[in-house]
């Protein structure tokens, strides 16, 4: 056996670790390379994917929103105007007091002396709808009777 050069034994030794250095460094340079190419596909294919996803819910949006709107249905309008009935009117209470006039106080009367008279019109009987429609006039009532008033 020979013995080992300390020279070649120390060459030997820092070539190795030098060779290891750089094989590290070649490694991590090729790590990066692949993961901003792993990176931009994958980004690629997230969106890729999102738009496939919008889409396919887009559409069943849109078709199950067309059967949701409501159809118009068709109104039927009659020939003839309907003729309501007129409200029963309700009785007028006309109440006349005679008008007083500037006196010198005198005394009180007796509650037997003043007169008021009260007269209730009488009722007219309600119009009946004629058999032919009318188409703006309405029905047309007379103006009941003006009360009799006479001071006693």
């Amino acid at each position: 056996m020979r013995p080992e050069d300390p020279i070649n034994k120390n060459a030997r030794q820092k070539g190795y670790v030098q060779g290891k250095i750089d094989e590290n460094n070649r490694q991590a340079g090729i790590q990066k390379v692949r993961d901003s190419e792993n990176a931009v596909s994958g980004t690629l294919l997230g969106i890729i994917l999102a738009v496939i996803v919008g889409m396919v819910l887009g559409t069943v949006y849109f078709l199950n929103r067309r059967d949701q709107t409501p159809i118009p249905s068709p109104i039927v309008i009659p020939a003839t105007p309907l003729v309501q009935p007129s409200p029963i009117p309700t009785p007028t209470i006309n109440i006349t007091v005679p008008p007083q006039q500037q006196a010198p106080p005198q005394p009180a009367p007796s509650p037997s002396t003043n007169n008021i008279e009260i007269t209730v019109p009488p009722q007219p009987e309600p119009v009946r709808p004629s058999p032919t429609p009318q188409s703006s006039q309405a029905p047309q009532v007379s103006p009941p009777p003006k009360p009799n008033t006479s001071p006693n």
